[in-house]
């Protein structure tokens, strides 16, 4: 946990609704925090419960390192980390609660599967209709109210010509959603009826959702009248974080009015808890072996993430191409790191050509093909990857998995490496796909140098490849290859 927050950004941006993952991931703090009220939760996990915790913990780091080299850098593009959170949880509720307890935690599980963005994925791209329906009720607002507005789908012309664009930034629909996922660790700690505690989440976010329209009537009628100026300018920049803490605030103080107070605390209970703690078979320490023990081993492959390349998930493919001499000399940057001779050929379609190394000997080239696209893809040679002989996978330390493989074509044979990798060019990331390949020739030497990744990438790469059935596979990496992938951060 600790190292998944340290890589998230702390501030919910209205121009990057998938902003709001820090929310979940720190109130999943205090939702831990709050399970201390639940009176009916007994520290006695029997044998079966630490080998059901070892099992499924064990079945975690598997998922971890599969999932890393599988995904590449797309596993902090979408949070895979915080995914399997809920399997570390559930592991260490068995090692201290036992397996019969886990459902009482089905609040905490659901609720930290939100800390990735892939789950809400389709509503976060609903943002456009969001911001569309909005401007439609601050339009037909407008219009009751007297003023001769014209509407164009989310821009609306006054009478003064100006125009008042209601856009995806003015109802972050991200921010939604962290309301939502701010209340709910406050309604758990609550006490009360589960359908109290619903209405109480939906009356915030109609008074959200009130409060903000409610904010841009009072910037357009100013803006209908008298045009952008500064001051309208800070209003609109300043109110909406304003009225995020104002809601939160308000339905604080209004809980009482939904019949949600909080239980003062029972001291009875509580001895009668602290004997039921002290009656177990196995004493505290020992209990506190396998959960210390998880969370060690845990951080130790959590680690890497804080060097891990992380592209944002909204950021990704949402302007057109860069131009190609941007494009060009970006790549030619980062093949300068092959420590050889970079030569350009004549691009192929779509595809930029290189060669790597002196061009006196051809049979000692290295071809490079390089292209670019908006949705990332790991292959960029096509589905050569499903042909190959003789294939296996490094993870690096940038979190960018680099593919080697020896593969048949008309009778001839080829060391062939590729990794795709995100690049940002005013805060929109697009992917670079590599491909090296070079006719393997009787005094071919594939490349043995895998120094400077961590233990922990070495690791996860060798169950991958050990998964895959490539744990004995031949090396085949091209050193110019991977001087080029490793330079990359």
């Amino acid at each position: 946990m600790a190292s998944s927050i340290a890589i998230t950004n702390f501030t919910i941006s209205d121009s990057n609704p998938s902003s709001y993952i820090i929310v979940p991931m720190l109130m999943g703090l205090l939702l831990i925090l709050f399970y201390a009220k639940d009176s009916k939760l007994n520290v006695n996990p029997k044998r079966k419960d630490i080998l059901f915790a070892v099992l499924l913990f064990a079945v975690y780091i598997i998922l971890l390192s599969y999932s890393r080299l599988a995904l590449s850098y797309l596993f902090m593009t979408y949070r895979i980390d915080m995914l399997l959170m809920p399997l570390f949880i559930i592991a260490i509720i068995s090692a201290i609660f036992g397996i019969s307890s886990i459902n009482r935690f089905k609040i905490l599980i659901i609720y930290m599967l939100f800390s990735s963005p892939i789950i809400l994925l389709p509503i976060l791209n609903a943002s456009s209709s969001f911001a569309l329906f909005n401007a439609n009720i601050v339009y037909s607002i407008l219009r009751g109210i007297g003023i001769p507005v014209i509407s164009n789908g989310i821009v609306i012309t006054a009478p003064s010509n100006y125009s008042i664009s209601i856009a995806k930034t003015c109802v972050d629909i991200g921010a939604f959603i962290a309301l939502i996922l701010f209340l709910i660790p406050v309604a758990y700690l609550y006490e009360g009826a589960a359908k109290k505690k619903l209405l109480w989440i939906i009356a915030s976010i109609i008074i959200m959702l009130i409060l903000n329209i409610l904010r841009m009537i009072f910037i357009a009628i100013f803006w209908a009248y008298y045009g952008i100026t500064s001051a309208i300018a800070l209003v609109h920049l300043f109110i909406g974080p304003v009225l995020f803490y104002l809601v939160i605030i308000v339905m604080i103080l209004l809980a009482g009015k939904f019949g949600l107070h909080l239980q003062m605390a029972n001291s009875k209970k509580k001895q009668k808890h602290q004997r039921a703690v002290s009656k177990n078979n196995l004493a505290i320490w020992k209990l506190a072996i396998t959960p210390i023990l998880f969370g060690l081993i845990g951080l130790y492959f959590a680690l890497p993430y804080l060097s891990a390349i992380n592209a944002g998930y909204y950021t990704f493919g949402q302007v057109t191409n860069p131009s190609y001499p941007i494009f060009d000399r970006l790549v030619l940057g980062n093949l300068g790191n092959s420590r050889q001779n970079i030569t350009q050929l004549p691009n192929i379609e779509y595809n930029t050509v290189y060669t790597i190394g002196s061009g006196k000997n051809s049979t000692n080239l290295i071809y490079t093909i390089v292209n670019q696209t908006n949705m990332p893809s790991q292959d960029p040679l096509g589905l050569i990857y499903n042909y190959s002989t003789s294939k296996s996978s490094i993870l690096l330390n940038s979190g960018i998995s680099y593919r080697s493989m020896i593969v048949y074509s008309n009778k001839r044979e080829f060391y062939i490496n590729f990794f795709s990798v995100p690049m940002n060019i005013s805060n929109s990331t697009f992917s670079i796909r590599y491909g090296f390949f070079k006719e393997i020739q009787n005094n071919s030497i594939p490349c043995q140098y895998v120094a400077n990744i961590s233990t922990q990438n070495y690791i996860e790469s060798y169950i991958y490849n050990l998964l895959n059935g490539n744990a004995g596979a031949q090396n085949s990496m091209l050193c110019p290859s991977l001087y080029v992938a490793k330079s990359i951060a």
